[in-house]
């Protein structure tokens, strides 16, 4: 579990650097890009420095991407979310196995580096 908790948090050090830099470098204010981005303040500081405590809603990482010139797909890999069209294909999957998909999300809960094993094949 620790090895997972570290790729979280190396994620969201990705994000929020990223979101900070692009900030910066547009000349905004946390405070500014909050309103064009209709995001609270206190909320981009949080995913800036990491303590959100969970990824943004795909809304709000439209919202930073369109106001900060940002890739979307670069800042939605960032913070750890799937795309819209990876969401329904494991949705579907889920649905067209419920029993397989539920053990291998114990399978991987139990033990996250197993995904590499089964890259690796």
């Amino acid at each position: 579990m620790a090895g997972q908790h570290q790729q979280k948090e190396s994620m969201a050090n990705q994000l929020g650097q990223r979101l900070r830099q692009s900030r910066i470098s547009k000349g905004l204010s946390q405070r500014e890009l909050g309103r064009l981005a209709g995001v609270d303040k206190s909320y981009l500081s949080k995913l800036e420095n990491n303590r959100a405590g969970y990824p943004p809603s795909l809304q709000v990482l439209e919202s930073l991407a369109k106001h900060l010139g940002l890739d979307l797909k670069d800042l939605r890999d960032a913070a750890g979310r799937l795309s819209p069209e990876a969401l329904e294909d494991l949705q579907g999957l889920t649905r067209a196995y419920p029993s397989e998909m539920a053990a291998i999300f114990r399978r991987l809960k139990a033990d996250p580096t197993e995904i590499s094993r089964w890259l690796r094949h």
